[in-house]
C-alpha cells in the first residue's frame, strides 16, 4: 500500500454544500461503487447520470483519491495521480439533454503488482451551473460551478491481515439532566482492508429491561487502513427526531415547560446502562472471505430530569405551604 494511503473513511454522497443547486440538477446512481478483484484483473461497474434541468448540460469528470481528515469523517481529496485514481477509466465528458439519463461503465484495471488491501477514490463530476451570473438570496451576483462525487471502494485480493479494535465507548456526560444522551464510540483500523462496523447501542434500565435500541452506525460509515473514526449516536426524545434519526435543525425550542412535558411523556430517572454490540467482516491472512468479528462495550450513566424535578419541588413547596395555611385556618376556627 502506498504511503499516502494512511486512512480512508467510508462516507455517503459528497456534495459541495455551497452550491446545492448542482446537486438537484444532476442525479447519480449509485452513490457508492464497491469492487473486488485480483492483482492484474479488470473489473467494471455500471453507473448512471441524469440531467434534471431544462437545458443541455455537459459534465466532465476528475479522478481523485480520498483520505480522512481527523476522526470526524470529513474527507480530503488528493491531487497525486497514483493508486486507484489512475487505475480507473470512464467517459471523461458527457453531454445530456434535458431530463435525459444515461448509463456508463467504470473500468478499473488493477496492476499486477498492486498491493493487497483496500483503496478508495472518487469520480468528481463538475459543470458550470449557469454560464451567466447567478442571483443569490442576499442580492449578490456570483458565477457558480460545483462538483458532486461518486465514491469508489476497491478491495485487491491477497494476504490481508486484519487489525482493528474498539478504542472507546461512552457518552459526553455521565450525568444527564435531559435528553439527548450523546453516545459516542471510537474505532481504529490498523489492518490492510476497509471495515464497516455495524450494530446497536442497547439502553437498559436498573432492572435490566431494554428501553431503547439505537443504530450504532446510521450512515454505514467505514474505516480503511490506518484510520480511526468517532461515531456519534444521540438518544433523543421522540418529538425531536426526523426521518433519518437526527435532530431537526429547524425545530423550534420547546422552552422550559415544553421540556417538562417531554420528560413526563418519556419519563427516565436513575441509573441506566448502555451496551454497544458491533459486528464487522475482517480480513484474515489466507482467506478471501475473511471472518465476522464481534465487539462489545458497556457504559453506565444517570438521568436526572432537572426541569421536571424543579417543577415537582416547586409544586410540592406550594402544596406544603397550602396545607400548612389550611391547617392553621382550621385550628383558628376551632379556637
Amino acid at each position: 500500500m502506498k504511503n499516502y494511503i494512511k486512512s480512508f473513511l467510508f462516507f455517503g454522497l459528497l456534495l459541495v454544500s455551497m452550491f446545492p443547486s448542482f446537486a438537484q440538477a444532476l442525479t447519480i446512481s449509485p452513490l457508492r461503487i464497491e469492487l473486488t478483484g485480483d492483482p492484474g484483473a479488470v473489473v467494471t461497474k455500471e453507473f448512471s447520470l441524469a440531467n434534471e434541468e431544462d437545458e443541455d448540460r455537459t459534465y466532465s469528470v476528475e479522478f481523485a483519491n480520498i483520505e480522512s481528515s481527523g476522526e470526524s469523517g470529513a474527507p480530503s481529496f488528493l491531487k497525486e495521480k497514483e493508486g486507484l485514481a489512475i487505475w480507473m477509466e470512464t467517459d471523461t465528458s458527457v453531454t445530456l439533454k434535458p431530463k435525459e439519463r444515461k448509463v456508463f461503465n467504470l473500468t478499473v484495471k488493477i496492476p499486477k503488482d498492486a498491493s493487497a488491501g483496500g483503496y478508495a477514490s472518487s469520480l468528481l463530476w463538475k459543470t458550470d451551473v449557469d454560464p451567466k451570473l447567478v442571483q443569490t438570496g442576499n442580492g449578490a451576483q456570483v458565477y457558480m460551478s460545483s462538483k458532486v462525487a461518486i465514491l469508489v471502494f476497491l478491495r485487491v485480493n491477497g494476504d490481508i491481515v486484519g487489525d482493528s479494535k474498539l478504542l472507546e465507548f461512552g457518552a459526553k456526560n455521565k450525568f444527564v439532566f435531559s435528553l439527548p444522551v450523546d453516545f459516542f464510540w471510537r474505532f481504529g483500523n490498523q489492518g490492510g482492508d476497509r471495515i464497516v462496523p455495524q450494530g446497536n447501542i442497547i439502553v437498559k434500565n436498573l432492572f435490566g429491561e431494554t428501553i431503547k435500541t439505537l443504530e450504532a452506525n446510521h450512515s454505514r460509515g467505514g474505516i480503511l487502513p490506518g484510520g480511526k473514526r468517532i461515531y456519534n449516536v444521540p438518544w433523543l426524545y421522540e418529538g425531536d427526531k426526523v426521518d433519518d434519526g437526527y435532530v431537526d435543525p429547524n425545530k423550534k425550542k420547546v422552552g422550559f415547560f415544553g421540556v417538562v412535558k417531554q420528560q413526563l411523556n418519556e419519563f427516565y430517572f436513575g441509573r441506566y446502562s448502555a451496551e454497544l454490540d458491533l459486528s464487522y467482516k475482517e480480513s484474515v491472512k489466507g482467506s478471501k472471505e475473511g471472518i465476522i468479528r464481534k465487539v462489545n462495550g458497556n457504559f453506565n450513566f444517570y438521568i436526572i430530569p432537572a426541569e421536571l424535578t424543579i417543577t415537582s419541588l416547586v409544586l410540592l413547596f406550594f402544596l406544603f405551604i397550602g396545607i400548612k395555611k389550611y391547617n392553621s385556618f382550621i385550628r383558628g376556627n376551632k379556637n
